[in-house]
C-alpha cells in the first residue's frame, strides 16, 4: 500500500477510528513495536496527534509500554520534554503550585481505598506529558495517563473554574468539574464514584 502512494499519516475520522487515528497511533495502541518501527522508517510522523491530543508517545505512556515510550520519546523534538518549555506553554492554565509539584514529583500514582467500582489506582502523566484537549468550547488539560478499569475516564484540569479537577467520560462525551486538586487527593475514589453515578 505504501509503495502505491497510500498516505502513511492518514488521520481522517471514520466509523472505526472517529478520533482521527494514524497508522502509527493504532500500532502504538496495540503495542506492535515492529510495526511502529516499520512505519517510522517509512516516514510516519511521530509528532502527529489524534483528535484528543494523544501522540504515539503519550499512548505508549498510558499503556505502560515503557520500551515503546522510550523509543518514541527519543524520536520526538527535545522541546516536547523540556520542563521549562512546558511550564511556559501551560501558563494559560494557571496550574496550582501543589499540582505542579505533584506532576514533577517521583510518585505519579494515587492508590485508592477499596471501593465497589474496583478502581485501585490512578496514574498521572508527568507535567511535560500532560495533553491539551478541547471539550466542547472548553480548553482543558488532561492529567491522567490511566484510571484503573476505566480507560474511558480522564482527569482534567479546568483553568476557568479557579483550578478545579474535572472528569471526562470519552465514551459518553460527558464532562463535570469535581473539586480542587487538594480535595481530590484526600478522597479520589469518592469523587470518581460520584461522577460515575451522576451525583
Amino acid at each position: 500500500l505504501l509503495d502505491h502512494g497510500v498516505d502513511i499519516n492518514y488521520n481522517k475520522s471514520d466509523m472505526v477510528y472517529p478520533y482521527q487515528a494514524t497508522p502509527l497511533t493504532v500500532a502504538t495502541r496495540i503495542g506492535n513495536q515492529a510495526m511502529v518501527q516499520f512505519l517510522i522508517e517509512r516516514g510516519a510522523d511521530v509528532t502527529l496527534a489524534e483528535k484528543d491530543g494523544d501522540r504515539p508517545y503519550t499512548i505508549a505512556v498510558s499503556n505502560k509500554n515503557t520500551a515503546l515510550a522510550d523509543y518514541l520519546k527519543s524520536l520526538e523534538p527535545a522541546e516536547f520534554h523540556d520542563i521549562e518549555n512546558k511550564k511556559f506553554e501551560l501558563r494559560k492554565y494557571k496550574l496550582s503550585d501543589e499540582l505542579v509539584s505533584f506532576l514533577t514529583g517521583k510518585n505519579l500514582r494515587l492508590e485508592l481505598t477499596q471501593n465497589e467500582y474496583e478502581i485501585r489506582y490512578i496514574d498521572f502523566f508527568t507535567l511535560t506529558d500532560t495533553i491539551e484537549m478541547k471539550i466542547g468550547r472548553q480548553k482543558l488539560l488532561r492529567l491522567s495517563a490511566d484510571i484503573d478499569n476505566y480507560s474511558d475516564l480522564l482527569l482534567m484540569w479546568n483553568p476557568k473554574k479557579k483550578g478545579l479537577i474535572g472528569c471526562y467520560d470519552v465514551e459518553h462525551q460527558t464532562y463535570a468539574d469535581l473539586c480542587s486538586f487538594a480535595e481530590f487527593l484526600t478522597q479520589p475514589e469518592i469523587y470518581l464514584i460520584n461522577f460515575l453515578e451522576g451525583t
